[in-house]
Order: C-alpha cells, then sequence, then structure tokens
C-alpha cells in the first residue's frame, strides 16, 4: 500500500468519525439548548474540517512538486546547469527523460520528443516551472531580466 493510499485511508477513517459523532450529538439533544450546542460544535468544525481540507490540498501540493524537483534534478542534462537559466524538459521515445537550453520553437515543426515543460533553475538550485520564451531572438540578458523579474 502507497503511502497516499494510507493517508487517504487514515482521511476517511476520520472523516468518519467525525460524522459518527456529529450523528450523535444530533440525536441526542433533545432540548432546543441541546440543539444550540449542537449547531455550534458543528459550525466550529465545519471550519476546522476546511482547514484540513486546505492543509490537505497544501501537503499534496508540496509533495507534487517534490517530486517534480526530484525527477528534474535526475534528469539528463549534458549542458552546465546554471542558475537563472530557463531549461526545456523532454522525453524520449525510450521513457527516459532530459533537460536542454532548446525550446520547443527551436526544434521546428518535427521535435522528435515529448514535450514536457519548461524550467527555470532558481539561485536557490529549486526548479521553476515557466513557459517557453514567447521572443527567441531576445538577447540572453532580456531573457536574464525578464526571469528575475518573474522570480520577485
Amino acid at each position: 500500500m502507497s503511502r497516499s493510499q494510507k493517508y487517504s485511508k487514515t482521511w476517511n477513517k476520520f472523516e468518519t468519525e467525525i460524522e459518527n459523532e456529529l450523528d450523535y450529538l444530533n440525536q441526542s439533544a433533545t432540548t432546543i439548548e441541546e440543539q444550540k450546542i449542537s449547531s455550534r460544535v458543528q459550525e466550529k468544525l465545519k471550519i476546522v474540517l476546511d482547514e484540513i481540507e486546505f492543509l490537505k490540498h497544501q501537503t499534496i501540493d508540496i509533495l507534487k512538486n517534490g517530486v517534480t524537483q526530484n525527477d528534474l534534478t535526475k534528469a539528463e542534462c549534458r549542458v552546465a546547469k546554471i542558475q537563472g537559466k530557463v531549461y526545456h524538459y523532454y522525453e524520449r521515445r525510450d521513457g527516459k527523460k532530459f533537460l536542454t537550453i532548446l525550446s520547443p520553437n527551436e526544434w521546428g515543426k518535427s521535435c522528435p520528443f515529448k514535450y514536457l515543460g519548461s524550467f527555470i533553475l532558481g539561485y536557490d538550485n529549486m526548479w521553476k516551472s515557466c513557459q517557453p520564451e514567447k521572443n527567441e531572438s531576445s538577447s540572453d540578458l532580456e531573457e536574464s531580466l525578464r526571469i528575475i523579474k518573474e522570480l520577485f
């Protein structure tokens, strides 16, 4: 069983327990005062559950980013990786992935590889997704300035 399956199973168990407790609280509330208490508890739980859901999505995003960072770091790259430069990520027919400085536009209409995205290597050695350059004729200085502005 994968970690994500374990987390999902734990989350579902947690949700079931909360639903059971709320059902019990609702069924045992016979007076108006008990119903008010039940209602307040439900409101507070709704807020907490919304926060948990937000944190769950944040956690998934962080994990996905970690996988992407790992994949890009492991990818074959036959040029020196320089911080602040844009690299383009491709997959060969045999499934091997690699980074290159050649954008999809530079391959022309018949790019022999599957394009997976463009990334900039940050000054913290973390990869950040970016769009391929729209103006291939821009100088390296102009491109570097554009990328620096995006980072800040």
